[in-house]
Parts: C-alpha cells; structure tokens; sequence
C-alpha cells in the first residue's frame, strides 16, 4: 500500500506555519513531534494519521485522516476552551478545501472531517482537535528525456 500520510504531515506543518492569523495567536509553536510536557501553551501538534488504501494497480492510492491538535491557557472556563476554538478555527481556516502539491503525490482535495474543543481535567488547559482528511495517489513519474 502507498501511504502518503508523512508527505501531507509535512504539508500541513508548513501550511500552518504560513497562517499568520494561526502564527499570531502560537507563534513558532506549530509542532510535527510531541513536545516537553514543559511546553509553553499555546501551541498545534500535527499527529495521529491513519490511511486506509482504496483502488488497485496503477490506480492505488490512500485516503489519509489526520488530526492536528491545539493546547492553550487562558485563565480556565469560559476563556480557555473559547482561544481553544479560536485557534482550531484558524486551522481548519487554513487546510479547508486545499488542493495541495506535494511532492510525488497527487492530491485531490484536503477536506476538514471535523472540529472539537475541550476544556482539560485541571479546568484551565483546553485542548482543541482538527481532524482531516485527504485522497492521494502516488504521482506518476516524469518520463524520460528522449535523446536526439
């Protein structure tokens, strides 16, 4: 099976990164690996992806969900869980209905499946979820060159 979920986690990464409503509120804090649990709030971690192939042959290609995942503090309930909202919105603001190029990859749209906000056990951190989805299919490769 081809699965293309690492190729697009590098796409969002950087998709993010370029957001600047997203930068505004987290800064540099757009993560494609787990941090410290010291981390400084608020920040997005891209991870938990699966892909489910479909097609065959030529034609194989995977459909890829992945969830991008947002932390903050803000003085505990109501304001926690709402910048938590906020900062989901500026994600799925910036992968909805994307047609990304990536790299040996064809992509037919990145879609957001649904958004999520909860207000963590010690009632001041809440926790936000984007989760998407996407169809890929392995890029054909370029032909060669003809020689005169």
């Amino acid at each position: 099976m081809h699965d293309g979920s690492l190729a697009l986690q590098v796409w969002v990464v950087a998709k993010l990164k370029a957001a600047s409503g997203l930068t505004a509120i987290v800064g540099a804090r757009i993560l494609g690996a787990r941090p410290a649990q010291t981390a400084d709030l608020p920040f997005v971690l891209i991870e938990n992806s699966d892909a489910q192939p479909f097609g065959r042959g030529e034609a194989q290609g995977c459909s890829v969900t992945m969830q991008v995942h947002c932390w903050t503090r803000a003085g505990g309930k109501p304001d926690a869980p709402a910048r938590a909202r906020k900062i989901a919105n500026e994600i799925a603001k910036a992968l909805s209905n994307q047609r990304p190029t990536i790299s040996g990859w064809k992509v037919a749209h990145v879609f957001v499946e649904r958004t999520r906000q909860m207000l963590e056990r010690d009632n001041s951190t809440a926790h936000g979820i984007v989760e998407i989805r996407a169809d890929m299919w392995p890029a054909p490769p370029d032909p060669e060159p003809e020689e005169p």
